[in-house]
């Protein structure tokens, strides 16, 4: 089977256990490292094979989880944002209230409309509005309360948003990126990044508002 790994180690004094990781993958044949992150959590080493992939997390305690990934973000898209917010509020509560689609607009100003009714799931279909833009997204990918995926078009632009939910010590870390490709995208490209950027720093934003109001009033 093919797969990549996906290794997040959240202390560095886990290191050692980063080179064994890096020396299995050579000796399961991949293709190589795609990536090495250095954050202030820790290491994410990154290498795969195939078109099949999986993430393998890791925590202090050592434990770990194996989900397949069904779609990630266009890499090679001309805009691509990455952004992450911690949240005072449990993981529970976080999930509930960015998946409550229909409430999306008593917390994201920027929302007027958002119309869904059921239990997300993948193949699930929602419409929302935002930027004067009627837009109908796809979940693609849900492993709940750990990751999101869904996408959409409006106007040419084609948007890959990928959502990922973990604890720490701290609360919740929420983690998102989001890619745009597209005709439009590509002739305005200087202008829609800052665009993106923006709005997803407002989304993480009014997100962390809302959630911890939500914990403070007992939801989840």
């Amino acid at each position: 089977m093919a797969f990549s790994l996906h290794l997040r180690i959240a202390n560095p004094r886990y290191s050692r256990l980063l080179r064994l990781m890096l020396l299995l993958s050579l000796g399961l044949g991949l293709d190589g490292i795609s990536g090495l992150i250095l954050s202030a959590r820790g290491y994410i080493f990154l290498c795969g094979i195939g078109q099949k992939t999986f993430r393998f997390l890791f925590t202090p305690q050592m434990r770990w989880k194996a989900f397949e990934i069904l779609m990630d973000i266009d890499a090679t898209a001309p805009v691509i944002t990455r952004d992450e917010i911690l949240i005072d509020a449990p993981l529970a509560v976080v999930w509930k209230t960015q998946t409550d689609i229909a409430s999306w607009p008593r917390w994201r100003p920027e929302v007027p409309a958002a119309r869904f009714e059921g239990e997300l799931a993948v193949g699930s279909v929602f419409h929302w509005e935002e930027g004067g833009l009627l837009i109908a997204s796809t979940v693609r990918e849900i492993n709940p309360s750990h990751r999101l995926v869904w996408d959409g078009t409006a106007q040419g632009i084609y948007a890959i948003h990928v959502w990922q939910f973990g604890l720490t010590a701290d609360g919740t870390l929420v983690q998102t990126q989001e890619s745009w490709s597209g005709g439009p995208v590509r002739e305005q490209a200087a202008n829609l990044q800052p665009l993106l950027d923006r709005a997803i720093r407002t989304w993480l934003t009014n997100l962390k508002r809302a959630a911890e109001q939500g914990r403070e009033h007992g939801a989840g």
